[in-house]
């Protein structure tokens, strides 16, 4: 059985030469979003990571596949963008803690755990936005995606006395069953 960084290079080296578009929770939501910096956990390639750089956000691109990384140095190539990247395995939360303080993080396509979670805050500068966008229940129950990368009906709602809910959307389309959020530090 490979592990679960094995699995996502593979399948980000089996990824055609082309980007797949930004995800289109954060593009609806970007007017939320304060100018300045951005944390992307769980990055991948840089779909959105580069979106926002093209916006004028400075953006750090954090996963713990290399092959995820390796491409998105070469999506922002291609795209005259510069993204800082980094290899973190996202379990270890001290790593994450040591990244200093953004004005936004988004976290798109992930689930984050909860100590994740509860970490967010303390990453965000005053006023922070964090803008979470991943599969829900729905996701698993129709169309068998793992539980495990999906997240419990209103999982988000009331679980942070630090985060402020200004959005909370249940989407579900051609892509699938998603719950995206808007917080901002109180």
């Amino acid at each position: 059985m490979i592990s679960e960084k094995e699995y996502w290079s593979q399948k980000f080296k089996q990824r055609g030469d082309k980007l797949m578009e930004p995800e289109l929770f954060i593009k609806n939501n970007i007017h939320f979003m304060r100018s300045g910096t951005v944390l992307d956990i769980a990055c991948g390639d840089g779909r959105n990571a580069i979106y926002l750089a093209k916006r004028g956000f400075e953006v750090t691109g954090i996963d713990f596949s290399d092959e995820a990384i390796k491409r998105l140095s070469k999506f922002s190539k291609e795209n005259s963008v510069s993204v800082n990247k980094k290899i973190i395995d996202l379990s270890n939360l001290n790593e994450i803690k040591n990244l200093g303080k953004f004005s936004n993080i988004i976290i798109s396509h992930y689930k984050p755990t909860t100590g994740l979670f509860h970490t967010l805050p303390d990453l965000l500068d005053k006023d922070g936005v964090l803008i979470l966008c991943t599969f829900n229940y729905r996701q698993h129950e129709e169309r068998g995606f793992p539980m495990k990368y999906c997240l419990v009906k209103d999982e988000f709602l009331n679980v942070s006395d630090e985060l402020l809910i200004i959005k909370h959307e249940v989407i579900d389309d051609e892509r699938g069953h998603l719950d995206g959020y808007v917080f901002k530090l109180k």
